[in-house]
């Protein structure tokens, strides 16, 4: 009979995700990973068979995540508010830096985007949508949720040049 889980999966990754912030994603180890979360390397290793497994479990979770914001963010205008809107949902409910650095999870932003973009904005070939994801992965490498944020509204300022700036409230 197994020995039963005394952390569960959900609290390995959200220990991933910190160590991951913390240390990097490139350079974190199962180490790292166990001694955050209080296990042995070998028990991370029986359960996600090695570090690629564990980063693809991280990165599962934040597209599963992601998928939900992007439903319970419904569609019900188009232009930079509500862009900002999605982009604000985003940022209080993930690890963005995590989640810029995932392509998988990258493109399915941009999805996000492109989806809240106006008619003049989309018929530029994604470019806004482009722009703005190069903000995000940029700004998440160099600050917290308040600075994306602010970087974010900055970047729809400068595209949407010439709108009311209430648009941006």
């Amino acid at each position: 009979m197994p020995r039963p889980k005394l952390v569960s999966d959900t609290e390995i990754l959200d220990a991933t995700r910190r160590v991951m912030l913390r240390d990097g994603a490139e350079r974190f180890t199962l180490a790292d990973v166990a001694r955050e979360v209080g296990l042995s390397r070998a028990a991370l290793i029986q359960r996600f068979a090695n570090k690629a497994g564990l980063e693809k479990q991280v990165a599962a979770s934040g597209l599963d995540a992601l998928h939900g914001l992007i439903a319970a963010s419904p569609i019900t205008n188009k232009g930079p508010r509500q862009v900002i809107g999605f982009l604000d949902n985003v940022l209080k409910g993930l690890e963005i830096s995590l989640l810029a650095a995932d392509a998988g999870c990258a493109e399915v932003l941009r999805h996000g985007i492109m989806a809240r973009l106006d008619e003049p904005s989309r018929v530029r070939g994604g470019e806004v949508a482009d722009m703005l994801m190069t903000v995000v992965q940029g700004a998440a490498t160099q600050g917290d949720r308040d600075f994306v944020a602010g970087r974010l509204r900055l970047a729809l300022r400068l595209i949407y040049a010439g709108r009311p700036i209430e648009e941006f409230a």
